[in-house]
């Protein structure tokens, strides 16, 4: 972000067009995908003009990068303080969980962002793997809290890279098909926060009950 002097009322005002900015963004690039909004676009529903949003973010790449910066650098810090706070596999696989579907239930933006961009052959993920926004090492704690209990007699041996993707598939799919779950299955419109609020347990529950130790997923 290009550094603003002069007075603080000034510096107030530069900080609120430039979250102006990133909340216009994000909306359209959750809508379009990121080759689908232009700078002009970005411009009209943020009330601003493109010589400001290159000024703060030099080019539509650096907004996009902005944008998801933003959501996810808390969410990091909350998967690495569990990881910090708790010590027992099963326990920490739980509160996994929990913030996990609770992160995208309050920024549901972010996964049609990266759907746009998987759709498209997933070049700006990669990006921003590059660039430190999106953190390989963050998404390993799960695994690694995986091998560790295996490690300690508590999960059953299995691969923790594949315990660790049908783990992703079941937090993820029902925002990504939940039009398509509320037909299917029956999910009433206005039943849906209360539908992804008893996720949180559930899938927690259905995942341990088929990693722990002296289980073998069957009745």
């Amino acid at each position: 972000m290009p550094k603003t002097t002069g007075k603080p009322h000034t510096r107030r005002n530069a900080q609120r067009t430039r979250e102006r900015i990133l909340r216009a963004a994000c909306s359209l690039f959750a809508e379009k995908g990121h080759h689908g909004v232009s700078i002009r676009a970005i411009a009209d529903r943020s009330r601003t003009n493109s010589a400001l949003i290159y000024y703060h973010f030099r080019n539509k790449t650096g907004l996009y990068t902005a944008v998801v910066q933003s959501l996810l650098a808390p969410f990091f810090e909350t998967i690495m303080q569990i990881d910090r706070e708790t010590g027992e596999p099963v326990e920490k696989v739980r509160r996994f969980v929990t913030a996990i579907i609770g992160f995208y239930e309050a920024h549901p933006q972010i996964i049609r962002m990266l759907l746009h961009d998987l759709a498209c052959g997933g070049q700006e993920i990669r990006a921003l793997c590059r660039s430190r926004v999106i953190r390989p090492e963050v998404s390993a704690i799960v695994r690694e809290t995986i091998d560790e209990g295996i490690a300690q007699g508590v999960f059953r041996e299995i691969d923790a890279r594949q315990a660790q993707v049908s783990l992703m598939g079941m937090i993820l799919f029902p925002f990504l098909a939940m039009p398509l779950i509320e037909v299917v299955v029956g999910i009433p419109v206005e039943s849906r926060a209360a539908f992804i609020q008893a996720r949180k347990e559930l899938v927690a529950d259905v995942f341990l009950h088929g990693i722990l130790a002296g289980t073998d997923g069957k009745e």
